[in-house]
């Protein structure tokens, strides 16, 4: 089941994304698995959760434990695509804990935040993945994005 998280589910965010934190630093060092990164995504997820920002931050469950985790939508800062300002979402990252992995809960999240991306009126829908991330390349494939390379990250941008 898919799940909105708001406020309340604060300390769900922080436990699932500084483990998506220390799992992203193994294959992408530009990635910090320190306070300053948990900080720095955890103001975007009050900024989605109090509607400062058009976003959100969404949870898998089984048996009512959340296992997977994404958080998308406007960026509270200027990013390098060219693009009409409001028209650009940005999906911030992505974890499915490793003993829920490969059971499609990370592409059903995904495939839910597109539409809802593409509900708040956004054009164009970015990320940026480490080239050795091989399952994150394949959800990003399945959902129909442009690829481009730009030295070991691979960048996605899909038109919504």
């Amino acid at each position: 089941m898919i799940k909105l998280l708001t406020e309340a589910d604060r300390g769900v965010f922080v436990r699932l994304w500084k483990e998506a934190l220390i799992d992203i630093a193994k294959l992408n060092p530009l990635v910090g698995d320190n306070i300053e990164a948990l900080a720095f995504f955890s103001d975007i997820f009050h900024a989605y959760a109090r509607n400062y920002l058009r976003g959100g931050t969404w949870v898998y469950e089984t048996d009512g434990e959340p296992v997977a985790i994404i958080m998308a939508g406007e960026s509270p800062m200027p990013l390098m695509w060219e693009c009409e300002a409001g028209d650009l979402a940005h999906l911030w990252g992505a974890y499915t804990m490793p003993s829920y992995r490969r059971f499609g809960y990370q592409k059903q999240l995904g495939a839910h935040t597109v539409e809802v991306m593409r509900a708040l009126k956004f054009k164009t829908f970015v990320t940026e993945v480490a080239g050795k991330n091989t399952p994150s390349i394949e959800i990003m494939d399945g959902l129909g994005t442009d690829l481009g390379a730009e030295r070991s990250i691979v960048r996605y941008i899909m038109s919504i």
